[in-house]
């Protein structure tokens, strides 16, 4: 599995929640090479806050992961459904371009890491602004 993103939008203030509510793009969730979710006006920093606080939920096992937008009344834009029996997450999207493929929580926490990694470059590189410390105030 792969997030990957373009950012449309970036605000001219980051102070206060203007970083997470401006700041916006296209996803696209691959899973393997099959495209799961193609979507566009996704608040990239508020999918990394709710990414960064389901990798830290995950010291306590395998839990859901369920994004929903403060800018969409759809839901869940994407969410991993944790089946125990299979021991894999199933991906679930209201805007699913494909049916889902099971993926192994090694993957889905690689896909999350990498995200997380590539927005924070992008954000560090082109604006100054370090993501980890929005998603350690974010997480406390």
């Amino acid at each position: 599995m792969r997030f990957l993103y373009e950012m449309t939008s970036f605000p001219e203030k980051v102070e206060g929640y203007n970083l997470t509510a401006y700041t916006e793009g296209t996803l696209q969730i691959l899973i393997g090479s099959v495209v799961f979710l193609d979507a566009s006006g996704i608040l990239l920093v508020e999918f990394a806050i709710v990414l960064k606080k389901w990798l830290l939920s995950l010291d306590d096992g395998p839990v859901d992961l369920n994004y929903a937008s403060m800018d969409f009344e759809d839901d869940p834009i994407f969410a991993l459904r944790y089946d125990a029996a299979q021991g894999e997450f199933l991906p679930e999207s209201v805007w699913a371009k494909s049916s889902p493929l099971p993926i192994s929580l090694d993957e889905a926490k690689s896909a999350a890491d990498a995200y997380l990694a590539e927005l924070g470059q992008e954000l560090r590189t082109k604006y100054g602004v370090e993501l980890n410390e929005v998603l350690e105030e974010a997480v406390r």
